[in-house]
């Protein structure tokens, strides 16, 4: 079972309460992978951060990771170093999407189709090993 989901079920179960999060932070986990699964429950989801995965684990983020997020606004995935490319398609689903923030992952690679970038106005790169 992927960690995300892992944490979703915790929160749904012991705080009795329905999975309407409009900002969730994660850091210093050995999360490896975001898929469409990883956050479909959470549809009202405004503000996600993914700080300080592990140095060791490689993180992949499928191109429908954020499907079913189509109202978040920032996407914060930083301190990844095991975050090496962004595909096609990522992030371009999300009209409402202002701050893209990927400051110190491992990227080489942010494919140009992976966002509509004329609605970003906040873009960091900072600390990734461009070629």
């Amino acid at each position: 079972m992927d960690i995300i989901i892992k944490v979703l079920d915790f929160i749904s179960r012991h705080f009795d309460m329905d999975l309407l999060i409009r900002t969730l932070h994660l850091g210093l986990n050995f999360i490896d992978r975001l898929d469409d699964s990883s956050l479909s429950p959470l549809t009202d989801l405004r503000h996600f951060s993914l700080v300080g995965c592990h140095p060791s684990v490689p993180l992949s983020i499928d191109a429908d990771a954020f499907a079913a997020n189509v109202v978040l606004e920032a996407v914060n995935v930083t301190k990844c170093p095991g975050l090496e490319e962004i595909p096609p398609r990522t992030f371009s689903n999300l009209p409402y999407l202002r701050l893209l923030n990927l400051e110190g992952n491992g990227l080489a690679f942010v494919s140009p189709a992976a966002a509509d970038w004329s609605a970003i106005e906040h873009f960091d790169l900072t600390g990734n090993p461009y070629r």
